[in-house]
């Protein structure tokens, strides 16, 4: 009896390794629907524009492209999730003073913000350091379980500060944010 190729041998054994990862791989993508649906309307719409079988996808790349696809689109959602709007109060105030003055330079809104101390949010100005001191919107903590299980709460006393210099930065936004409202009405 003759000897098996050695070099034939050791490619059926890589090939053999290779189609049962893919096995493996194939098995978990088509338990996600989502991956089974995209890769089965790969395959008919080429076979709906005509593509000849031989030149057709084979069904294992199809999964494959609907998975990676799949993991782009669930990154490009992940990026956009950490841009949520966290304006503060501060910002909240700029953003109606822009509403009542659109056309509001930086020198206006300056103005403007010095008008409203004691107002409630604006505090104090303080020119030698360049800074705004401003409280944030109501804070609470509860503190403990009162008589007859009532939570109690204190409100928190905080001063938070924002740069002068950087209130053009601030007014910047506030007319995009009102731009952008105007726009999705």
């Amino acid at each position: 009896m003759a000897q098996p190729n050695p070099e034939l041998v050791e490619f059926n054994r890589k090939n053999k390794a290779f189609w049962d990862n893919q096995k493996v791989l194939m098995d978990r993508r088509m338990t996600d629907r989502a991956i089974l649906e995209t890769a089965v309307d790969a395959i008919a719409s080429e076979a709906k524009r005509g593509v000849s079988i031989r030149s057709q996808m084979s069904f294992e790349k199809a999964l494959e492209d609907a998975a990676r696809a799949g993991h782009r689109f669930i990154q490009q959602q992940a990026r956009s999730g950490g841009k949520a709007a966290k304006a503060d109060s501060l910002q909240s105030v700029i953003v109606d003073i822009v509403r009542q003055t659109p056309n509001i330079q930086c020198s206006g809104l300056l103005a403007e913000l010095e008008r409203r101390v004691d107002e409630g949010i604006i505090i104090e100005f303080d020119f030698n350091e360049g800074k705004i001191l401003f409280k944030p919107l109501l804070v609470q903590r509860n503190v403990s379980i009162g008589p007859r299980g009532r939570q109690d709460s204190e409100k928190i006393e905080k001063l938070y500060s924002a740069s002068i210099p950087g209130l053009k930065h601030r007014l910047t936004r506030a007319r995009k944010k009102i731009r952008e409202a105007n726009r999705s009405r």
